[in-house]
């Protein structure tokens, strides 16, 4: 079953400890729970946004990310910002 990479964001957290060793160079990042257009939640990596409060509700489109042959979801907002993302403090993709 395809999901549609579309949702909304139901929680968020700011995560200081990398889950994966690839991700030590980028912490903290933002983790959120999605509530995908499917009807399921989930937990993946946000990019592109600081944390603040103007994260819930947030439409979100979850792209998938190659690293090192082992794909990993991530969320991007899917409406625009005022700040392109290298501009509002969020750190590359490694």
């Amino acid at each position: 079953m395809v999901c549609p990479g579309t949702g909304t964001i139901y929680a968020w957290s700011e995560a200081w400890h990398p889950y994966h060793p690839d991700f030590r160079a980028i912490v903290p990042y933002v983790v959120v729970l999605v509530d995908l257009d499917a009807g399921v939640r989930l937990l993946t990596r946000l990019v592109g946004l600081e944390a603040d409060d103007s994260l819930m509700g947030r439409q979100v489109v979850v792209e998938e990310i190659d690293l090192d042959g082992r794909c990993f979801p991530i969320a991007r907002c899917a409406e625009p910002t005022s700040a392109p993302a290298a501009m509002n403090g969020t750190k590359a993709v490694p």
